[in-house]
C-alpha cells in the first residue's frame, strides 16, 4: 500500500523532446523530458560503425563493435 504525500507525482503519459520535436511519450515523474539523444537519433541505432557526439562542449568519438564474426 502506497503511503499518501511522500511520492513524486506520476505523469503517465509524459512527452519526451529532441530538438524542439516530440518524439514519444514515456511514463514518469517529470511532466515532460528534454533530450539531446534518444533511439531515433543515436548512431548505434542508425547502423553507424562510428560516429562523433558533441558531450557537454567535447567531441567524443563512439565507435561500435562490429556483430559479425
Amino acid at each position: 500500500m502506497r503511503k499518501e504525500g511522500i511520492h513524486p507525482e506520476w505523469h503517465s503519459e509524459a512527452p519526451v523532446i529532441c530538438n524542439g520535436v516530440e518524439v514519444m511519450t514515456v511514463g514518469g515523474t517529470k511532466e515532460s523530458y528534454n533530450v539531446d539523444i534518444y533511439s531515433g537519433n543515436h548512431p548505434f541505432y542508425q547502423g553507424a560503425q562510428t560516429s562523433m557526439v558533441m558531450d557537454e562542449g567535447q567531441v567524443c568519438v563512439v565507435c561500435h563493435l562490429s556483430q559479425e564474426g
